[in-house]
């Protein structure tokens, strides 16, 4: 049985994305990446509170269309090198002066539009049922042609070296390589040690292993390129 702990969604949601303008109102089969998220966020019968944050007016009246409670996120938060630890602190005390308080955080970002609500539950579980983990988050197995050892970097004049020669040579092929994993879509933490630590990430943390599919996130227009052939 799942012990009881008041439970957070975050969404995440700025209106200042360079690399594709307002990408957060992209729709894929007629659902805007925020209301994907919200929906697989709502399914969960575990989690208490689902909210988007957001300094955009386009976004936050989609928010109320779509019934998605929402706080207004000041512009110091919504810049391209904001810290996304203060926006989840903007919340909390946003909560805090209604009288309310959380055990866990959900950071769901609506970029990652193929979140299935049974893996939310399943990180939530994990997180709630071990009481030394201080975070859990999905992820999924590095691909071989992107596997750290791969890297190769550029000097000016275009030449190319990997940048971990030594370890490559012990391990050439992919059946040598140690496996490693990359974020897939989903981090919760307990939220006395994300604000003691001011990491998402903090540790102990246990992974959830999803598929490449399930981790897609959506950051450039080469993935915009995925998604309108997706829609097709």
């Amino acid at each position: 049985m799942l012990k009881k702990q008041k439970i957070l969604a975050l969404i995440p949601a700025r209106g200042l994305s360079k690399s594709i303008k307002k990408k957060n109102l992209l729709k894929i089969k007629n659902k805007s990446l925020i209301q994907r998220m919200y929906l697989s966020l709502r399914r969960s019968k575990y989690i208490d509170k689902i909210v988007c944050s957001s300094e955009d007016k386009k976004i936050i009246n989609h928010c109320k269309k779509i019934d998605l409670d929402y706080i207004k996120r000041p512009l110091y938060l919504s810049q391209d090198n904001s810290d996304i630890f203060f926006t989840a602190k903007h919340c909390f005390k946003f909560f805090q002066k209604k009288g309310l308080n959380f055990d866990i955080l959900i950071l769901a970002q609506p970029t990652s539009p193929f979140v299935e609500t049974k893996v939310v539950n399943n990180v939530i579980k994990t997180l709630v049922n071990d009481s030394k983990l201080k975070s859990c988050q999905t992820v999924h197995k590095t691909p071989h042609n992107y596997h750290y050892f791969n890297t190769r970097v550029m000097s000016k004049n275009g030449e190319l070296n990997f940048k971990f020669l030594k370890y490559r040579r012990g391990n050439p092929n992919k059946q040598k390589k140690p496996i490693t994993y990359n974020f897939g879509n989903l981090v919760a933490c307990k939220v006395e040690s994300l604000l003691k630590d001011k990491d998402f990430f903090c540790t102990p943390s246990k992974g959830i292993i999803i598929n490449k599919f399930s981790s897609f996130d959506l950051d450039g227009k080469e993935d915009l390129k995925i998604v309108r052939k997706y829609n097709l």
